[in-house]
């Protein structure tokens, strides 16, 4: 969670949209861990790959280890995370886009093999 809370900063220090799944979910109402491109362009204050920032309010009750991270995130300089193991939480962190592009085709090939699960 503090790696990802500096993405968050970072992002946002950037100017980079957000561009979180789980905020689309929230906005689609269901479970679930990707979305559609049909779902990023809904336009909704929520959805994070449509709106600049933060989401217009929380999608959940953050626990104790969220609000520390976001205290307390962990120094770096990356800008993009891919979870490409839901089962073991394996994330990976990268500055790059093309770095990014890569983790998101390892998170596909997973659900390719896990069908039902994404």
């Amino acid at each position: 969670l503090p790696k990802i809370s500096r993405v968050i900063y970072n992002r946002l220090n950037t100017k980079l949209k957000l561009q979180f799944d789980s905020t689309v979910v929230y906005v689609v109402g269901r479970r679930g861990i990707s979305t559609t491109p049909a779902e990023r362009a809904i336009n909704s204050p929520y959805n994070t790959y449509v709106v600049p920032g933060l989401p217009a309010g929380p999608i959940s009750a953050p626990g104790e280890a969220a609000i520390k991270a976001a205290l307390e995130p962990t120094p770096g300089s990356w800008i993009f995370f891919v979870t490409v193991n839901p089962e073991t939480g394996e994330t990976k962190f990268t500055t790059t886009l093309a770095e990014h592009d890569a983790f998101t085709k390892e998170f596909q090939a997973w659900c390719a093999a896990h069908k039902g699960v994404c």
